[in-house]
């Protein structure tokens, strides 16, 4: 008698157990070089940029922002479906209206924190410009300019002449002249009112603030130091700017361009290397066209080189079909133009990124050169 009632205690433990689990979150979040969905779980907490869950049994994990793919909340439908659309990069103004109706029902504080920096990439994808820079400014002054806030930072921008993008400014130049906060956090507002300058033609600003963020002064009485002065504070050297690597592009300091990238290369993490490499080739590019003939061909084969490096990097990139398109350009570019060369990576373009604005560029260019 002993054994069948050892049974029915077990099985009564473990019925017990599983009603009182009760976890029907999901997160999926990278593992290893994959993602994985992590299923059933029961969210606990978001804090320091960093999510926290517990998986059947009560063991917990914790997983940065930056390797979460997707999360739903059993609570907050409209915050699941919203993070679908914002994964398939699609009705971003759905997803916006999903994560207001989340955050509305939201009773954690936890949750109204996820979901407020959740938010902001639909915001941002959606180019709605001015409230997505006033949300980023708002999360990154609650987490006290925390590194994690300000890579939430929105990186597009409304079409050029928008409304959005006039109110965006406004918001970011005034607050450069208000209070304290960390160089880092500094260097993250420059570089957004950097990007809607840029946007709106205003490219001696965005040059000044691209000169600010390269060496941490601003030039003399030009009212454009990182508190809206005339500099004196030093700005950090930050890797993977990107933005302010493209503004000494657009505003022909090349040389400038390429010290920037060259001096922070220890720094980039692999994500940032194709982009990292198409800059560097780029500026190399934009150096060799003002040199003779013997100066020229140096500089236009580390281009090449480094073009090809952004598409080793990663060929999935966004970057690598650009990247693949300027290592065949550069073949033709040489004193001896290599045009085999040259046709070989146009065709991989076509053929492997075909509906990338480069494969346009490489037809074209295929056309140019053939039979000669």
């Amino acid at each position: 008698m002993r054994e069948p009632m050892r049974a029915t205690v077990t099985i009564l433990v473990a019925v017990g157990l599983s009603a009182a689990w009760a976890g029907a979150d999901n997160v999926e979040a990278r593992f290893g070089a994959s993602y994985m969905r992590y299923s059933g779980v029961r969210i606990t907490d978001f804090a320091d940029g960093a999510l926290q869950f517990a998986l059947p049994g009560n063991r917990t994990l914790t997983k940065k922002l930056a390797d979460i793919k997707s999360i739903s909340i059993k609570d907050l439908p409209s915050f699941g479906e919203a993070e679908k659309l914002v994964v398939a990069g699609k009705d971003w103004a759905l997803a916006i209206k999903g994560y207001d109706a989340a955050d509305k029902k939201a009773n954690k504080r936890w949750q109204k924190r996820l979901i407020a920096v959740r938010r902001l990439r639909a915001l941002d994808g959606g180019m709605v410009t001015d409230r997505a820079v006033k949300e980023w400014l708002a999360l990154a002054d609650a987490a006290s300019g925390a590194g994690w806030a300000l890579a939430a930072k929105p990186t597009s921008q409304a079409k050029k002449g928008y409304p959005q993008n006039a109110a965006a400014i406004t918001i970011l130049e005034r607050k450069r002249t208000m209070g304290k906060r960390s160089k880092a956090y500094d260097v993250a507002i420059a570089e957004v009112l950097m990007g809607l300058y840029n946007r709106e033609g205003q490219t001696s600003k965005a040059s000044v603030l691209a000169e600010w963020i390269r060496t941490g002064k601003a030039a003399s009485g030009n009212g454009n130091g990182p508190n809206g002065g005339n500099g004196g504070t030093t700005a950090p050297r930050a890797a993977g700017s990107f933005e302010t690597i493209e503004t000494l592009l657009r505003d022909g300091k090349a040389d400038k361009a390429l010290k920037f990238i060259e001096d922070d290369l220890h720094r980039y993490t692999r994500a940032q290397l194709p982009r990292a490499m198409l800059l560097r080739g780029r500026a190399q590019l934009r150096l060799a066209a003002g040199k003779d003939p013997a100066g020229k061909r140096p500089l236009l084969l580390k281009a090449g080189l480094n073009f090809m490096r952004s598409v080793v990097a990663d060929p999935k990139s966004p970057h690598a079909p650009e990247a693949l398109y300027q290592a065949g350009t550069v073949h033709t570019l040489l004193p001896k133009p290599n045009r085999n060369a040259a046709r070989a990576a146009y065709r991989k373009v076509i053929s492997d990124y075909g509906s990338s604005p480069a494969a346009g560029k490489a037809r074209k260019a295929l056309q140019a050169i053939q039979g000669r």
